[in-house]
């Protein structure tokens, strides 16, 4: 069975299971990333696994930062 899951006010998850949090996120395009980061910054001791079926993930929503920064041929 799967745990229920809460986001309380405090910015924490919380299971009530107990243990730490294993979140899979589907799409590592930008909102997929961002979540990920996100659930990183909330909770350090979570496993999180991303899946993308491209052999490319984008940590922003526009790549132009990254163009301008000289990232791209």
């Amino acid at each position: 069975m799967g745990e229920i899951l809460s986001f309380g006010s405090s910015s924490k998850f919380k299971t009530d299971l107990g243990g730490n949090m294993r979140i899979i996120i589907v799409g590592g395009i930008a909102a997929g990333m961002s979540a990920a980061a996100k659930l990183r910054r909330t909770d350090r001791d979570a496993e999180i696994v991303v899946y993308e079926k491209s052999p490319h993930i984008s940590f922003g929503a526009c790549g132009l930062p990254y163009y301008v920064g000289g990232n791209f041929d």
